[in-house]
């Protein structure tokens, strides 16, 4: 059954029921208005949906919902539910009222916002002036405006609506009013749209980072929370520029694996959920305390052991173990052969469909960036390092790449040989003639 159909076989039905169908309500008209009022809402620009409540589902006499589009309704008197898949308010007697409230509406991530329902009555009797179904719109800024308002007698669906707003959140309230008993009003197919944009704000700057050594290897580091227009999801902690958590979900951290009496630098930076990274926050310097006894502490196996029995991480030359590793050496390393465990190793250079950058892409980023793609820069290398095994796996894949180019040069170079040996032997043709 389509959405004409469905307005108007259920007021058809309330209406027998409460023995007032309206002599004059037609399916012809009836569909004429919901036709009119579809296209009003599906017309450009394109718009998407945000937040709907059309109440099927709902078992008969629901009064609120606490579903995912989750409302509440407000009776003074009269009586307000849903039945047949809509909310019908009937008034019993003079100053019968009700409002339907919505839940809090994020909005935050759309653009030129419309709001609209359809109301409607089941009665025929002329409605009195003071009679009335009202919608209001309540901003996040709190300021509530009536967007819409019905006083006469509208026993075929009419669609109420405002379009234009933006903020980050909206709450839909629809008030009736009925002087006089035994009126009703009908409301269905709330509906909030607007134009979808993508979320390119970053999230503030997280605030008064400080930091605390709470031990030899340790520091405690606390900052104030940023603000988003959609949402923080996490934040990243930086130690001395290098990231050492990420989407960490509260404002402090624990820094371990440091080096007694050592001095650090930390910065925070908060992430939301499109992927946006706030501006640093302030940087600051903490130096960890000094150790007063020798040893790095139950956790660490130290190179005065004689037997390497301890399976936790192992610091030489040095008291701890950096956060994050199992083991530290402060000094040359020399052995006879190291293996380093690797997957995705790039043997998938030579598959088909692999996407080999042109020479002139590789010139362009070296231009601009001054070094190779996916390649570490040589201020990136001084900072944080390089690991061996993945060092090896880009380097290899460069290695892979060449060599597609050398087979496509020698390629190329064949082809030039051959059309070099055409030309002469079409000179040499000419020369006897």
């Amino acid at each position: 059954m389509n959405p004409n159909q469905k307005h108007f076989l259920l007021i058809a039905t309330w209406s027998i029921f409460l023995g007032i169908f309206p002599t004059h309500l037609k399916s012809t008209t009836h569909n004429e208005a919901l036709i009119y009022n579809e296209e009003k809402r599906s017309s450009s620009p394109p718009y998407a949906s945000i937040w709907a409540e059309d109440f099927a589902g709902l078992s008969d006499g629901t009064t609120n919902d606490s579903g995912t589009t989750s409302w509440t309704s407000t009776i003074t008197q009269g009586t307000f539910e849903v039945r047949n898949g809509l909310v019908l308010f009937q008034g019993d007697n003079a100053g019968s009222n009700a409002t339907w409230v919505s839940e809090e509406i994020d909005i935050s991530n759309h653009t030129d916002i419309s709001i609209s329902y359809m109301v409607g009555d089941t009665g025929d009797a002329e409605k009195e002036t003071s009679d009335s179904v009202r919608g209001y719109y309540i901003l996040n800024n709190g300021s509530r405006v009536q967007f819409s308002n019905v006083t006469d007698d509208v026993p075929t669906p009419l669609l109420q609506s405002i379009s234009g707003l933006n903020g980050n959140t909206v709450r839909i309230e629809i008030d009736f009013r009925v002087s006089y008993g035994n009126e009703t009003y009908t409301i269905d197919d709330i509906l909030v749209q607007g134009t979808s944009t993508s979320d390119s704000q970053a999230p503030t700057a997280p605030g008064s980072l400080s930091g605390t050594a709470a031990s030899s290897s340790s520091i405690d580091l606390s900052w104030t929370a940023s603000s988003d227009n959609v949402g923080v999801t996490g934040y990243k902690v930086y130690q001395d520029n290098v990231q050492i958590a990420s989407n960490w979900g509260s404002t402090s951290y624990t820094v371990n694996g440091l080096m007694a009496a050592t001095s650090y630098g930390f910065k925070v930076r908060a992430s939301d959920a499109a992927g946006n990274d706030s501006p640093d926050s302030n940087s600051i310097s903490v130096t960890t305390n000094s150790e007063s006894t020798g040893g790095g502490g139950t956790s660490v196996w130290s190179e005065a052991n004689t037997t390497a029995s301890y399976n936790g991480e192992v610091a030489i030359g040095r008291a701890t173990v950096p956060n994050g590793y199992k083991l530290a050496v402060e000094g040359h390393v020399r052995a006879r052969e190291v293996r380093v465990d690797q997957e995705n190793w790039p043997d998938y250079v030579f598959k088909e469909g692999y996407d080999l950058p042109t020479l002139e892409e590789i010139q362009e980023h070296i231009q601009e960036k001054g070094h190779l793609p996916n390649i570490p820069s040589a201020t990136e290398v001084e900072a944080n390092g390089v690991q061996l095994g993945e060092m090896d796996r880009l380097l290899l894949e460069k290695i892979e790449q060449l060599t597609l180019y050398v087979i496509q040069l020698k390629k190329e170079n064949n082809q030039q040989q051959r059309t070099i040996e055409k030309l002469l032997n079409e000179y040499k043709s000419l020369e006897k003639r």
